[in-house]
């Protein structure tokens, strides 16, 4: 190794493990869900509340979801998608190309289903990671008793609230909330990454509905687990600890530099 190598090399070894920046999250606009039902709409309010809360930040919208968009954000919620009676809610191979690329590589993705009327549509996003929607009007439900890192500090059994959502067919998931109709909010691995399904959703509205506010206390503790800054499953996401290193190292990498500066003083008499 040159003298010059080995000044940058032992330079670098000093560099200490850089903490995780806050998460930015991305989202769909309007052109592609259904309602108020996105990231920035109006029915959450308090979702997006707990989200910059817990230290993250929104990105803008977007109405397509390209690698440039993906390469500025750590997760990407894309809302309750439309119904099947647009086709502003299918998926095109572009955008899945890009999610299944981006998810491997370590990104979040979060796909919101409906009930029967946008199970088609939810299907074209939720298939590309093997998840199946099954049409239904499921309602209410409960937080599951898992393990699951996004479950952290979510009392299980506690009432999920969601409002006439589907219900996702047999798979290898984590159900982290279920109804009257099975598996209402799955998890699983893809690649380095992690793909989080809603059946419904509903269950984080921050306004009335049928009466009840929907928005619990432990509805923003998911979702400060899921979005939040220190959100578990972007952990492992960390630099390697710094090598300790002797205390005479700064004397020597004075003395190289001085080394350098020398040689390239002779070089050029």
């Amino acid at each position: 190794m040159t003298s010059r190598n080995l000044l940058v090399a032992l330079a670098a070894s000093t560099m200490l493990a850089t903490p995780l920046a806050a998460a930015t999250i991305g989202s769909f606009d309007d052109s592609r869900t259904v309602g108020n039902w996105y990231l920035t709409g109006a029915k959450y309010d308090s979702l997006s509340a707990t989200i910059e809360g817990s230290g993250s930040t929104i990105a803008e919208a977007t109405s397509v979801i390209t690698s440039e968009y993906l390469d500025g954000v750590d997760a990407f919620y894309t809302g309750s998608i439309d119904s099947d009676a647009r086709t502003d809610g299918h998926s095109t191979d572009a955008e899945l190309l890009a999610l299944q690329s981006w998810v491997s590589a370590g990104g979040l993705l979060v796909i919101g289903g409906e009930n029967a009327k946008f199970t088609d549509n939810a299907n074209s996003w939720m298939n590309a990671f093997g998840l199946t929607l099954t049409a239904g009007k499921h309602s209410e439900g409960t937080f599951s008793n898992s393990s699951h890192a996004l479950m952290d500090g979510v009392t299980a059994g506690a009432e999920l609230g969601a409002l006439s959502g589907g219900a996702f067919a047999d798979g290898d998931f984590d159900i982290l909330a279920s109804t009257d109709g099975g598996a209402a909010i799955v998890a699983k691995s893809y690649g380095l990454g992690t793909v989080v399904a809603l059946a419904d959703g509903n269950f984080w509205d921050d306004g009335p509905s049928r009466g009840e506010k929907r928005y619990s206390e432990n509805t923003a503790q998911f979702a400060a687990n899921l979005f939040g800054a220190e959100q578990p499953l972007r952990s492992a996401i960390t630099l390697p600890s710094p090598v300790p290193l002797p205390a005479s190292l700064p004397l020597a990498l004075a003395g190289l530099g001085g080394l350098l500066a020398l040689r390239r003083k002779r070089a050029a008499a």
